[in-house]
């Protein structure tokens, strides 16, 4: 499995290191920008959703869906199909992580079973995030567990 994300890493590299060698595509360097972000968007979602799952990827139900900011706060409802540290990863719509949860093994968030949890809808430098819509990806046990969008209106 490492082999085989080093290999994947290393052709990912080759084609970036191509692209950027050929300039006549792009006319500016703005659309060089946007093209590293969606490669990077790429390679993150990749390898959150290819690779060590270890469990069945599920939806994750969250409620309420749109909610506002910080006067209300979401809760996110899924299952575990065993005790692990687990991570909720909050993405916005470039791929950017805007908010990373983390819970223990056991605790409620990584224990299995039903889990329940909330985003208060702040970044991780605690401001509100502005409106649009989010991705969840809950890692857990090494691989994807569940996803999920959730949408912010102010």
């Amino acid at each position: 499995m490492k082999s085989l994300n080093r290999d994947w890493l290393e052709r990912t590299k080759h084609v970036m290191v191509s692209l950027s060698n050929h300039n006549s595509i792009y006319k500016t360097s703005f659309d060089k920008l946007r093209m590293t972000r969606f490669i990077f968007l790429i390679i993150f979602l990749f390898l959150f959703s290819s690779h060590g799952i270890t469990q069945t990827t599920q939806k994750v139900l969250n409620y309420p869906n749109p909610f506002a900011p910080p006067s209300q706060t979401t809760t996110m409802s899924y299952n575990l199909d065993e005790n692990s540290d687990t991570k909720i990863y909050v993405l916005n719509s470039v791929g950017q992580v805007v908010r990373r949860l983390s819970f223990s093994s056991g605790t409620n968030g990584g224990k299995i079973g039903a889990n329940t949890t909330t985003w208060d809808g702040l970044s991780n430098f605690g401001a509100v995030v502005p409106n649009g819509v989010y991705l969840l990806r809950i890692i857990s046990g090494g691989g994807l567990a569940g996803k999920g969008k959730i949408v912010v209106l102010n």
